[in-house]
């Protein structure tokens, strides 16, 4: 019975180094996307700061065939302080 608390924490502990690591890539990632839609549109700052909130998407990755896919993660700033996360999915079908 012992043990099998230990397994159990430590899976929990392991689950939780994992998300941190992705959650720190994912930060790091937005973080970047920021800036460099900051260089390209300078009128972006304003528009931020005057906003509630925003989200922002480093990435969605994409793939299709027939069938389609979109996937992205990102991160939800409310006067500029992370508050959460957020995620996108799309799913097509045809030619």
């Amino acid at each position: 019975m012992l043990e099998a608390v230990r397994n159990v924490i430590a899976s929990a502990i392991a689950g939780l180094r994992k998300e941190t690591g992705v959650l720190q890539t994912l930060h790091a990632e937005s973080e970047a996307a920021l800036r460099r839609l900051r260089q390209r549109h300078p009128g972006l700052t304003d528009i931020i700061r005057r906003a509630a909130g925003y989200v922002v998407f480093p990435s969605i990755g994409k793939a299709a065939l027939v069938l389609g896919a979109a996937f992205g993660m990102g991160e939800v700033f409310e006067r500029d302080r992370l508050t959460g996360y957020a995620a996108v999915a799309q799913l097509s079908l045809g030619v």
